[in-house]
């Protein structure tokens, strides 16, 4: 899998590693359109099918404050997670929250965690740590 030529640290992308699972996560916030070609090349490489592909060009070209998207490729161990401008702060914890619970069903599936245990509990506080690190910052039009 080719990772984006971005900068890890740029206001619109983070790639990421949760090591303790060897899962990688590459985090969008705000996608611009050169982005959006490599989010397509990316989920293109971890071989998302087409109905998904589509739906997620179609979450990609339309853009709307207050959503995103999360996919995985439990082969991989990889995850693309795209959240969008949202219109407060509410409206980013929400969006926030649900994308970051996609991810987290995702992993506990793929890895076989029981979704209701500490260790589940644990991963989400760390998710939530990666994924809020630099987001805030870029996300909410005030």
């Amino acid at each position: 899998l080719n990772y984006p030529t971005s900068s890890i640290c740029s206001l619109y992308y983070r790639y990421s590693k949760i090591k303790k699972y060897n899962w990688s996560i590459v985090i969008y916030y705000t996608v611009n359109e050169p982005e959006k070609k490599e989010i397509i090349d990316m989920l293109e490489g971890l071989n998302c099918d087409s109905r998904t592909l589509d739906s997620i060009k179609r979450n990609l070209s339309n853009a709307e404050l207050d959503t995103g998207f999360a996919y995985s490729s439990y082969d991989k161990q990889c995850s693309i997670v795209v959240i969008h401008k949202a219109s407060s702060i509410g409206e980013f914890i929400n969006t926030f929250e649900h994308e970051k619970n996609h991810l987290e069903i995702h992993i506990c599936e793929a890895l076989d965690i029981n979704p209701y245990s500490e260790e589940a509990a644990h991963m989400s506080g760390d998710l939530a740590q990666l994924i809020l690190e630099e987001a805030l910052y870029s996300i909410v039009e005030l």
